[in-house]
């Protein structure tokens, strides 16, 4: 699967600057196509059967994908007057080894003393060669090792640390309106993009932050704004009575990927569903407990699967009956501001440090 990634991020990259007003179009402040970002990342991630689905593509054979997104280079390029990328630059490369063409031989009539020196000179040679060839396999080896460590490094998940108040200065918490009273109350520095009945959904059209340039969606916040060194993320509740668990899924792996090209080095915390309370759990047939704990499941491994980190925030909000204490809420829903602290104390242990 990792043969092949560098060809496809050369063509997205081709649409991007290609196509006019591809990505972002800051006059305009919108994003047309954020979905572009998206797929430049998971070709990074090197899945190609979510670069597949992304696509369109029937087929999964890697070469045939390549091909396929060429194509529509090119046909997306024509649709937008632009002129088209030539064949041959669009042509994959062969990686079938080419034999080399045979040397002319020399005449035989020569004298067995020189093929003694000339048998002499080859042995030497050989040894030369097979030295040479030991240093060589030893640097691909070293080579081989090193980026198996790179590998590794990337996505090895490290151990939470317990930190101070200022390793939020330069945090930026997303998600609802139980975000908006954390970053309301928690008095930590970090950027608050809480918002009242934000869903993944609705996050890449719904302008609700307030910048220099206008109102902006979040994501078109966070690519023009500032580079975060951590982004927590909270999203679910509002999303409770609206479609399915993997509908739901794939809008949150669509946005952390969008958040993975344009903030490259935040680390990224995705917060479990809060429970809500024993009798808002009664008087509503949406908000259950049942429900919440099934799609914290799915969150939980969209989290694994991208390598961001999750913090099950319900450690410290529920009870013996799985449900968030009365004395917590002040609706059944929302964090009272005088428990918000049970909540900074448990992000501020539950932390990564670079």
């Amino acid at each position: 699967m990792k043969k092949y990634p560098l060809l496809i991020i050369l063509i997205a990259t081709f649409l991007l600057v290609s196509i006019p007003g591809a990505l972002v179009s800051l006059e305009e402040r919108n994003f047309e196509y954020p979905s572009a970002a998206v797929l430049i990342q998971t070709v990074k991630n090197g899945d190609m059967t979510r670069i597949r689905e992304l696509m369109g593509f029937e087929t999964q054979d890697p070469d045939e994908m390549a091909e396929a997104a060429i194509k529509a280079a090119r046909d997306m390029q024509k649709d937008a007057g632009v002129e088209v990328v030539s064949e041959a630059a669009s042509e994959i490369p062969s990686e079938e080894p080419t034999e080399a063409e045979p040397e002319d031989t020399e005449d035989e009539e020569e004298s067995h003393h020189d093929e003694d020196e000339e048998d002499n000179e080859d042995e030497d040679d050989e040894e030369d060669n097979d030295e040479d060839s030991d240093e060589d396999e030893d640097e691909d080896e070293e080579d081989s090792d090193e980026d198996e460590d790179d590998e590794t490094d990337e996505n090895e998940m490290k151990e939470f640390t317990t930190v101070d108040d200022d390793y939020f200065a330069d945090a930026c918490l997303i998600g609802d309106s139980r975000v908006q009273g954390l970053g309301m109350y928690s008095g930590l520095p970090a950027t608050n993009y809480g918002i009242v009945g934000i869903s993944l959904s609705r996050v890449f059209d719904k302008k609700c932050i307030t910048t220099p340039l206008g109102k902006l969606t979040i994501p078109e916040a966070l690519a023009v704004g500032p580079q975060y060194g951590k982004i927590y993320l909270k999203f679910g509740l509002n999303e409770i009575g609206w479609g399915t668990n993997e509908q739901f899924a794939e809008y949150y792996y669509s946005f952390i990927d969008y958040i993975k090209a344009v903030q490259p080095d935040a680390i990224i915390y995705v917060m479990s569903i809060l429970h809500v309370t024993e009798d808002e759990e009664r008087k509503s047939s949406v908000f259950t407990n049942d429900r919440i704990d099934e799609r914290n499941k799915y969150i939980k491994e969209v989290a694994e699967r991208e390598h961001v980190y999750y913090l099950d925030v319900n450690e410290v909000f529920t009870d013996e009956n799985g449900r968030m204490p009365s004395e917590d809420s002040f609706d059944g829903i929302h964090v009272k501001a005088d428990a918000i602290g049970k909540w900074t104390d448990y992000l501020k242990t539950h932390a990564i440090e670079k």
